[in-house]
């Protein structure tokens, strides 16, 4: 329990963490008989960013693991205008600051002109970054 305080503590923004030692355990089960724990590793950490804190944590923003898991383009877009919708408001009313600038900071990091291209050019989906 004393752990799981302390992870608290630490995760301080919107994120989950999840341990190195968490993640080397996990990497050795595989429901794919041709992987290596290596190439197990490797699927898991596709799934996570590591912050600028040196902790890995769940990627709940990108399109890398939000879009590859629902496979639609305009259900990715859905969710990220209102995640935007939601870090604006936060911002606003200065509630928790620290923890919306993250957000803000993810939010935008992930909105890359790429991104905001390839959705108004081939789902006429417009997508900006927050100011």
């Amino acid at each position: 329990m004393n752990k799981v305080v302390s992870m608290e503590k630490v995760a301080k923004y919107p994120r989950v963490i999840i341990p190195n030692k968490v993640i080397s355990e996990c990497s050795k089960y595989s429901s794919n008989n041709y992987y290596s724990t290596k190439d197990e590793k490797d699927d898991i950490l596709k799934s996570l960013k590591m912050d600028n804190d040196g902790y890995y944590y769940i990627d709940y923003i990108s399109y890398d693991t939000f879009g590859s898991e629902t496979d639609s383009n305009e259900e990715w877009a859905e969710y990220i205008c209102k995640l935007k919708e939601q870090i604006k408001t936060g911002l606003c009313e200065q509630i928790a600051l620290d923890k919306y600038m993250w957000l803000k900071e993810k939010y935008n990091n992930t909105i890359t002109d790429d991104i905001i291209r390839n959705y108004k050019n081939f789902c006429d989906i417009t997508l900006s970054r927050i100011k």
